[in-house]
């Protein structure tokens, strides 16, 4: 049941991430001109260590507060 949860709450976040990516843009301005860099879903191999420092902080968060319930 619990994972029929996540992969409809995944789902909803894909659709949700794809309706939100898609109207952004990584521009640059190169003597007065603006060069577009990334459009979309071309931004992802770009922002990946900020997707990936996120992850890390929720694990450590996690295994702080599971060290204060003393679960682990």
């Amino acid at each position: 049941m619990c994972v029929l949860l996540v992969l409809a709450l995944m789902a909803i976040v894909w659709v949700y991430s794809n309706y939100v990516i898609e109207g952004y843009v990584l521009a640059e301005n190169l003597a007065g001109q603006t060069v577009v860099i990334a459009q979309g879903w071309e931004l992802l191999p770009l922002i990946w260590p900020v997707a990936l420092l996120f992850m890390l902080v929720g694990m450590f968060l996690l295994l702080v507060f599971l060290k204060i319930k003393k679960v682990i």
